[in-house]
């Protein structure tokens, strides 16, 4: 393994965290639980780059705990975010390597301390000729990235930066739950796919407007309720479910 370069630890057993994965994803039976009992789990620590570690290119990926971010760089070196993997969700772009045997031009970084559990090609195969509840979560989960990059396609063809910009903030802040988020405008840029010079304006702009006040490397929200209601409306606007 390359464990300096991929910030990767071996656990040699399962963990709680996958075993509340088979209950929460309904998966069971003398298939699923056998696997649960012979992979191997990885603790991957942030700021790891998955597609550094070259030993993991033929298993399909589960993140167990942790944020994982994937985005896409450009030519000119500017990144937009496409989606982000959480606890109890498939690595996409492992099943595309794993059916596909080639990558997409698209990066997977841990942004938050991650554990990954590990399942090889020949248990994969295996998984999906033997297990119902394997093939449902697979399905499901890949119904659910697929939802999300329609919603994303959406809200960047319809819905101006403003709104964008407002409705991420306002993300963030539910996801940590603190009324603070810590982003520099670089950030933002690279979660929106513009430059950092444009996120810079636009945060001025909800400033004035008395929504957010901007700190160094943070950004405070002063009206949660103006930005709800712009988070909503923009999720509404782009919804593909009634």
């Amino acid at each position: 393994m390359h464990k300096q370069e991929c910030a990767l630890t071996a656990i040699n057993r399962p963990t709680a965290p996958s075993k509340k994965l088979a209950d929460e994803a309904g998966l069971s039976g003398n298939t699923w639980q056998g696997t649960l009992d012979s992979e191997q789990v990885l603790s991957v620590r942030t700021g790891a780059k998955l597609g550094d570690c070259r030993n993991l290119s033929d298993s399909l990926l589960v993140v167990l705990e942790g944020v994982v971010k994937v985005y896409q760089t450009a030519a000119n070196g500017r990144e937009i975010t496409l989606h982000r993997i959480y606890g109890g969700q498939i690595c996409m772009l492992s099943l595309v390597c794993l059916l596909h045997s080639r990558g997409l031009h698209a990066q997977a970084v841990v942004e938050e301390d991650a554990r990954l559990l590990v399942i090889p090609s020949e248990d994969f195969d295996r998984l999906m000729g033997e297990s119902d509840d394997f093939r449902r979560y697979l399905v499901n989960s890949m119904t659910y990235c697929i939802s999300g990059m329609m919603q994303l396609v959406s809200r960047i063809s319809f819905s101006t930066l403003d709104l964008r910009l407002a409705h991420i903030i306002h993300q963030f802040s539910d996801r940590t739950s603190q009324r603070t988020v810590k982003f520099t405008h670089q950030a933002l840029a690279n979660e929106l796919g513009t430059s950092r010079e444009v996120v810079s304006r636009l945060l001025k702009g909800l400033e004035r407007a008395g929504t957010i006040r901007l700190k160094r490397g943070s950004i405070e929200i002063i009206d949660k309720r103006e930005l709800k209601a712009i988070r909503v409306a923009t999720e509404n606007q782009h919804q593909f479910y009634n």
